[in-house]
């Protein structure tokens, strides 16, 4: 799974992985110091994980969405990418 991989990404990002339908996808929100860009996330996971689990497409976000107990809304996410 790309999720682990992308999270773990230099410490100038935090990400989440998910899938679109059945397609891996990734959020990230950029931290305002860091020195990365869009691409250097999917970079990184392509590099850590088999073929079919890279990830397709990457959104850059403000902030995740999170439950009162700090969990990632995937769902949520989910639906922003289907718009």
């Amino acid at each position: 799974m790309s999720a682990p991989k992308l999270d773990a990404h230099r410490g100038d990002t935090t990400g989440c992985g998910g899938g679109a339908g059945e397609i891996p996808v990734g959020f990230v929100v950029l931290r305002a110091d860091a020195g990365a860009d869009a691409e250097e996330p999917l970079a990184f996971v392509a590099a850590r994980v088999v073929p079919y689990a890279r990830l397709r497409g990457l959104r850059l976000v403000d902030a995740l969405p999170v439950s009162a107990a700090g969990k990632t809304l995937k769902q949520r996410l989910k639906e922003q990418w289907i718009g």
